[in-house]
């Protein structure tokens, strides 16, 4: 999916919202002339509301593989 500037005038696809888009949100392999329009507001709504769901994992680094493996060692013991 790409996140790009919107260039046409057109109305933001949430419902009960006024203002015209400022980006859209296309997928690979379609029409690239359809695609999800947002408003500012809209998007930074939709950012809020996701970011409640879905919580992201932290990556594996040294310090915390380190105190994994160490744990792993004493449970072998």
């Amino acid at each position: 999916m790409n996140l790009v500037d919107c260039k046409i005038k057109i109305k933001c696809d949430m419902p009960n919202c006024k203002n015209f888009a400022d980006v859209k949100i296309e997928n690979e392999g379609f029409i690239k002339s359809i695609g999800l329009y947002l408003c500012k507001s809209c998007m930074n709504e939709l950012y809020k509301t996701i970011g409640k769901n879905i919580v992201p994992k932290s990556p594996e680094n040294m310090l915390n593989k380190k105190i994994v493996s160490k744990r792993v060692k004493e449970n072998e013991n």
